[in-house]
């Protein structure tokens, strides 16, 4: 859905909320409430979102997909490109390997 394309673009560029919501002009809640796919924007806000984040408006309604390594410690968000033919557009290290390394095991985890 498309607010879980909003949540990957904005965790990928290391955004907030607030900072996607100023950029374009709208609440800090309108993008919340996008990102939990309770409300859908609208092809004006989509076109602002996909120059926003700079990626067309078919990558916005389209989505991406989540891929995991065949050892599940990393994730790879893709593009799909053709039926079994991915893009790979970024790698995140995976949280329970980010917890294991860090000395508390104290971690915000903001989306």
């Amino acid at each position: 859905m498309i607010g879980d394309t909003i949540r990957t673009l904005r965790t990928e560029r290391g955004l907030s909320q607030t900072e996607v919501a100023q950029g374009i002009g709208l609440s800090e809640m309108a993008i919340e409430y996008y990102e939990k796919n309770k409300w859908q924007p609208g092809s004006p806000t989509i076109a602002k979102l996909a120059r926003f984040f700079e990626v067309t408006v078919e990558e916005m309604l389209n989505g991406y997909d989540f891929i995991h390594d065949e050892q599940g410690e990393d994730i790879f968000i893709v593009k799909r490109i053709r039926n079994n033919q991915f893009k790979i557009i970024s790698r995140v290290k995976s949280i329970k390997k980010t917890i294991e390394g860090r000395e508390n095991n104290n971690v915000e985890i903001n989306y």
